[in-house]
């Protein structure tokens, strides 16, 4: 049995010319193709759900956050330092209520 595949895999030649068939363009857009086609009409853009890269917005570096409570109250917070006895610097968060008049 195997002999005889063996035998007609030996004198099998491939064919001598492959005629590969040419890419069709692509369709229009028909909307009138009748009612049992689906047409899907549309450009695509291969950009629309990249991510690109997000602007530098840091405007104030001054460490104060301020918040408008009202038309005349606003309240901070700010970071500050404060010097002690001996030269000894400690970092403390200032609360600030200000209230026009």
């Amino acid at each position: 049995m195997w002999s005889v595949l063996l035998l007609i895999q030996a004198t099998a030649e491939p064919p001598l010319r492959i005629d590969l068939k040419p890419l069709l363009p692509e369709p229009a857009c028909d909307r009138n193709a009748g009612e049992d086609v689906i047409v899907i009409c549309g450009k695509r853009d291969d950009e629309r759900y990249r991510l690109h890269p997000v602007p530098d917005r840091r405007s104030d570096t001054s460490g104060r956050a301020q918040v408008r409570l009202s038309d005349k109250a606003t309240l901070a917070a700010e970071g500050e330092s404060a010097g002690l006895a001996g030269g000894v610097t400690v970092p403390r968060l200032m609360a600030r209520l200000r209230i026009g008049f």
